[in-house]
């Protein structure tokens, strides 16, 4: 167990956070797929994603202004874990450096 937190894990840390900034970047795409095999969900929006929930507020609901408003949240979180990456990333540039 030592091994891995010590070792193997600050290796693939760099690489697991880009895939967790690229899959939360994919996800927020993932709109086609989901609605036409399921339409948000059979059970109560089961499989309900942030998109969907943009999609039905504005265009169903017509509830621009909240829509565009969830839009933005989506926008924001995508990018503050873009920076987030980008942060790590340059710490550890710095710290292997030295």
């Amino acid at each position: 167990m030592q091994a891995f937190r010590f070792i193997t894990l600050p290796e693939i840390a760099p690489t697991l956070m880009l895939m967790a900034v690229l899959m939360s970047i994919f996800s927020f795409k993932q709109f086609t797929l989901i609605w036409l095999t399921t339409g948000g969900g059979p059970y109560g929006g089961i499989t309900e994603t942030l998109v969907l929930r943009i999609y039905q507020t504005a265009f169903r609901f017509f509830d621009l202004a909240y829509g565009a408003t969830l839009g933005v949240a989506g926008f924001v979180i995508v990018l503050g874990l873009t920076l987030l990456f980008i942060y790590v990333q340059q710490r550890q540039d710095r710290a292997r450096r030295r």
